[in-house]
Order: structure tokens, then sequence, then C-alpha cells
């Protein structure tokens, strides 16, 4: 079994410990709850990719798919529990995930996944998480600036916010990179260990208030 293989069975271990010990801490708590739902989801894509490289050629890859597509909208709307920013364009962007996860989740279903197109969009998908980051660090930076004010103040430290949206956009970077080859060098691996170590980094941020 190849590096990436053993790395998606350290992704999904993790998952599961670091979800189920946060959700330990407080089972009423929406940002803990979504961040286990998430962190839930992560195993299953991790496992079932592993499980994939040890039993080829059933139906453990197409799980993978099927989890990796509801990834999106559970990053999305851990993103907003987490930072509390309710501005349309964040509130569209999961709106239209869960309807585009719906669709491809029927797509999957019947077997369209083999058209190439439809085979870019599943890879291509996580790229609405990373817009979302980049679209909450220019609102960080207009609120600096004081051309925004917040209702409410953030869970997160404001002041240090940008670790966790650099972070972020690191982690799905490398993690897909794997999917997108002809992009040229092909990382996988790294993305898998710097998912895990990125994970952990969120659950302390969120459950012992470091940042």
């Amino acid at each position: 079994m190849d590096i990436l293989g053993q790395s998606s069975l350290l992704v999904g271990v993790t998952g599961f410990s670091l979800g189920f010990s946060v959700l330990a801490r407080n089972v009423k708590n929406k940002l803990f709850i979504a961040f286990a739902v998430f962190t839930t989801l992560v195993s299953f894509w991790g496992l079932l990719f592993f499980m994939e490289k040890i039993w080829p050629g059933g139906s453990f890859y197409r799980w993978h798919l099927f989890f990796g597509i509801w990834l999106t909208p559970a990053a999305l709307a851990l993103i907003r529990v987490m930072v509390r920013i309710r501005d349309q364009f964040s509130r569209r962007l999961l709106d239209g995930a869960i309807l585009l996860a719906l669709l491809l989740t029927v797509g999957l279903l019947f077997r369209y996944d083999a058209q190439p197109w439809v085979a870019d969009l599943l890879n291509a998908f996580p790229l609405l998480v990373m817009l979302q980051l980049v679209e909450l660090m220019w609102i960080d930076r207009r609120i600096r600036r004081g051309f925004k004010r917040l209702p409410k103040l953030p869970t997160v430290g404001f002041g240090r916010r940008n670790l966790i949206y650099i972070g972020g956009l690191l982690a799905l970077s490398l993690s897909t990179m794997d999917h997108f080859p002809s992009l040229g060098i092909v990382l996988p691996s790294f993305g898998n260990f710097l998912l895990v170590a990125y994970l952990f980094f969120v659950s302390q941020a969120i459950t012992q208030q470091r940042l």
C-alpha cells in the first residue's frame, strides 16, 4: 500500500477521535455539533479510500466520493457557525453547495461520474470552501479598516482568525492535488498529514479558546 492509503487511514482515525472528543464536552453546543459532523464525514471519507486500497474494485470508492461530496456543505456550515458572520454571499454559497451536493449525489447514484465533466465537477467542488475562506479574509480586512462592523463578536479570536483561513486553504490545496495531476506536482499525502494537524488545531481553537 502506498503512503496515500496509509495517510487516509490516519485521517479516518483522527477524524473520529477529534469529533467525539469535542462533542463529549457539550452535546448541545452548535459549534461542537457542527465540528463533530464535519470530522465524521472526513473520517468516513478517509477510511473508505483506505478500504478501497485494500479491496480495490468494490463500492468503497463510490462511497468515498459520496462522503467527499457532502464534505463541502458541512465545511461551509461549520465555518458559518464558527465565525458567526451572516452575510448574503455566505448564505447563498451554502445554499448553492447543498443544491449542488444533491445533484452530484443523484449523478453518483446513476453513475454519471463516469462522464469527464461530472468527475471534474466532483473534484472541483471543494473550491467553494476556498472561495468562502478568501471572502472571510476580505471581510476581516474591511473590519480592521473600519469599513464593516460585526453585530456580535466571533467565537474564535478576531486577531488571529487568519491562521484558520490560511491553514484551511493550504490543507484544501494539497488534499486536492492528487485529483488534478495535470496541474503539475502531485503531493496528496502531504495534504492528508496537513489535514490531520489542521483538524487538531481547529479542535483546540474551539474548545480551549487558545487563539
